[in-house]
């Protein structure tokens, strides 16, 4: 039950930030944007979920937490591949703007 709500709650989130990044163009400041507003999305409007996506993948047996681990990467690599295409590039500051 736990590997379910786990993977129903991931898709979501992949989802998510799937979406909003096929929107967001290819600049990297817009991108970082799109995927933390996904992310901020997905964590307050599924509270439950996101909360269970968070903590509960501790709880999964061995022959599941490989697979929730790879996915816990993915999503962190989401954030480094934006991050790594403006490396060497100064962010914009929201106020200069």
């Amino acid at each position: 039950m736990l590997v379910a709500i786990l993977d129903e709650g991931l898709d979501a989130y992949f989802d998510a930030c799937d979406e909003a990044l096929e929107s967001a163009g290819d600049d990297p400041a817009e991108r970082l944007e799109a995927i933390v507003a996904a992310t901020v999305r997905f964590r307050t409007g599924h509270p439950v979920k996101s909360s269970i996506v968070l903590t509960e993948g501790r709880s999964l047996e061995a022959e599941h937490l490989e697979r929730y681990r790879k996915n816990e990467e993915r999503a962190s690599q989401q954030f480094r591949d934006i991050i790594e295409r403006r490396r060497g590039r100064r962010l914009p500051h929201p106020v200069s703007q």
